[in-house]
């Protein structure tokens, strides 16, 4: 089977693998997330890789060579009704590179690990499955936001995922490499007309949940000075974080409320409790912690308008994270003497290769998506320039191992 079939092959594979077709939900924690499992464990054992797999789900191939390991990452959990490409392309892609090369030297020294849980839709929280297998969480019982309201330590013992491991947890050698790819979710690659994406820094981000107490009343109160509405103060929170993107989109920052709750959510009643989570996303510490500030203020401001009271919670920081400056270089010559379009650029989207930073030399490369669109079934990936990139690691492996 040559290249393409085979990466044609695992893409409708691992695509049916969902809850249903036409929308890709693949939540960690659920019975797709188990066959997922299944599916990468059986591909990998089949090209003759020891397999481990942890309590999250992770799923990790293993060599018994003894030296530094080159390996690709990426992660299998879907968002709720999204695309056939997000994630699942860093893993087809390490995936079809351990098949083209399963019979060269070089096999024993490239490892692919299947990431479960890097969505935050479920958890609230990114990169779960990540941390816990680098040992980065201290605390993980958290309570699922969709499905129902169970806790992971719950679902952990429900799908007993570690069933499938058949090898105690591999270590990785100091020296050893880490890669993703991922396809590109924005049109920056597309509207440029190049293929792939070379990313120099991932943003972080920080992420609030804005708790608004007012005072649940009838619609018709004519006495507005009376109303305490907390859905007023939470939109005019809305709309200041629309503004504060607008304001500095152009240094990389960005801020978003994702989620509302409101209650009692009736016709004619006012809101007396409205809950919103911000997302704050940028490549700059310091500058995502001024549009924190400015959003804080405002929501004072806010409180003190309306008459409501909020508290406001981080429910969570990601550091920006630096990708390895001298691969950047090595892909740069690499790609451009394979004639493989390229340019260096950002990444604004959060991914797991950021928290392996903190341990190993990392890289990032994304995918032309002509569509420009992610986490949704429009999202696309340029296949040519998927099986383009993979040809050139297989013929250019020994270049880029050899630091």
């Amino acid at each position: 089977m040559n290249i393409k079939k085979i990466i044609e092959y695992l893409f409708n594979e691992l695509s049916k693998i969902s809850r249903n077709r036409a929308e890709i939900t693949r939540l960690p924690f659920s019975d797709e997330n188990e066959q997922a499992i299944v599916f990468i464990k059986n591909y990998m054992k089949n090209l003759g890789k020891k397999v481990y797999v942890d309590d999250f789900g992770n799923v990790a191939s293993h060599s018994k060579h003894p030296g530094e390991k080159f390996v690709f990452v990426s992660h299998y959990d879907s968002v709720p009704c999204g695309g056939k490409y997000d994630g699942i392309a860093g893993i087809v892609f390490g995936l079809a590179l351990l098949n083209e090369i399963k019979d060269t030297k070089l096999f024993d020294r490239i490892e692919v690990i299947a990431f479960n849980n890097e969505e935050s839709s479920r958890f609230g929280k990114a990169s779960l499955g990540s941390k816990y297998f680098l040992n980065k969480l201290d605390n993980y019982n958290f309570k699922s936001l969709l499905e129902n309201e169970s806790m992971i330590d719950e679902l952990i013992k429900k799908y007993n995922f570690s069933k499938y491991s058949e090898i105690k947890k591999p270590d990785f050698k100091t020296g050893s490499h880490f890669f993703e790819v991922h396809i590109d979710q924005t049109f920056e690659l597309f509207e440029n007309d190049v293929m792939i994406g070379i990313v120099d820094k991932i943003a972080g981000h920080i992420r609030m949940v804005i708790k608004t107490k007012g005072k649940v009343d009838h619609s018709g109160l004519i006495d507005i000075e009376k109303r305490k509405n907390s859905l007023l103060t939470a939109a005019e929170t809305i709309l200041y974080c629309r503004k504060m993107s607008e304001k500095y989109s152009s240094e990389g920052i960005v801020s978003t409320v994702t989620r509302v709750n409101n209650s009692p959510n009736v016709t004619n009643m006012i809101p007396g409790y409205t809950e919103i989570f911000i997302d704050i996303r940028g490549i700059e510490l310091s500058r995502m912690n001024e549009v924190k500030s400015e959003i804080i203020r405002k929501i004072k401001d806010n409180d003190y308008k309306y008459k409501t009271n909020s508290e406001i919670e981080i429910i969570s920081r990601n550091l920006p994270a630096e990708m390895n400056r001298k691969m950047i270089k090595k892909f740069v010559k690499i790609f451009s003497r394979n004639n493989l379009s390229a340019k260096v650029l950002n990444s604004v989207a959060w991914h797991d290769i950021a928290e392996i930073t903190d341990f190993f030399d990392s890289n990032l490369l994304f995918i032309q998506n002509p569509s420009g669109r992610s986490h949704c079934p429009e999202e696309d990936m340029n296949f040519e320039a998927f099986v383009s990139l993979l040809k050139v690691f297989a013929n250019n492996l020994g270049d880029l191992i050899d630091n």
